[in-house]
């Protein structure tokens, strides 16, 4: 049978109710989680359910699956880095549909059995692209607030636009069903949690510095990331409102500067 894509929103509930890792091996077949059930009452998130994540991703280094762990070990085999490598060539030219195993091996100079033999099959490739993309999403959006939070908001926004067009291929992995049936890690799905903490963070750093509004920095953070994922995806998919070129750039920032006046500090 087929897995269905775990969503973060479940991976959150059973992270913020489960107080080990002993859970993960058997959450393939956990039952369906209603979004109350993870934001709570009036749908407000939790900042304590949050930070219990944030907690366990930080521990996450000592329980990864050996695929994550392989991708961030600095002995992988110069053989596991050139398949992940052709993997990545091959999804930036033909999307996720050209992520075959023969493929995948004949561009990376290797037998069909070498793939298998370092990462078990398609989904352990899509799985180290998966980890690959948001080691490298999450470094990007660090780069951007460049130890400034407090100033550095609509410079975030911008460089996740940046990182998502420069790499579609990736981008449509983390986010979307792109590939049947591949269900990442939970080990994987919580190193994915740290891009999201960036934009905690740095909503938190515009909350001290008076340039948004008090409340839980989660639910804005929440709702400032899917904005921009709305608005990244329409463009990835070549949908616009008209037959005219639409300047996506200049539609983009102007989401960026309503959202902040959205949750600008209250006028006295």
């Amino acid at each position: 049978m087929m897995m269905r894509h775990v969503g973060w929103v479940d991976w959150i509930w059973a992270i913020s109710k489960e107080p080990t890792f002993e859970l993960f091996g058997n959450l393939a077949g956990h039952r369906e989680v209603k979004c109350g059930e993870f934001f709570g009452h009036g749908g407000e998130v939790s900042s304590e359910v949050w930070r219990g994540v944030v907690e366990k991703h930080n521990s996450v280094i000592t329980s990864v699956s050996p695929i994550v762990k392989g991708y961030m070990s600095s002995t992988s085999s110069e053989q596991q880095h050139a398949i992940l490598a052709a993997a990545l060539k091959l999804l930036a030219h033909g999307g996720p549909q050209a992520l075959r195993v023969r493929d995948i091996a004949t561009t990376a100079g290797c037998t069909t059995m070498a793939v298998y033999s370092r990462f078990g099959g398609k989904d352990g490739i899509v799985e180290a692209i998966y980890v690959d993309g948001f080691h490298r999403f999450t470094q990007a959006l660090e780069e951007a607030v460049n130890g400034r939070p407090a100033d550095q908001g609509e410079q975030l926004g911008m460089a996740y636009r940046m990182w998502a067009l420069e790499n579609p291929g990736s981008y449509q992995i983390m986010f979307t069903q792109a590939v049947p049936g591949f269900t990442p890690s939970p080990e994987a799905t919580l190193m994915a949690l740290g891009s999201f903490q960036v934009l905690v963070d740095t909503v938190q750093a515009q909350q001290g510095a008076g340039h948004l509004r008090q409340g839980d920095a989660t639910q804005i953070a929440w709702a400032q990331w899917g904005m921009s994922h709305g608005l990244v995806m329409l463009e990835l998919a070549g949908i616009q409102p008209t037959e005219e070129p639409v300047a996506a750039e200049a539609v983009y920032r102007d989401g960026l500067h309503a959202a902040a006046r959205g949750f600008a500090p209250d006028q006295a």
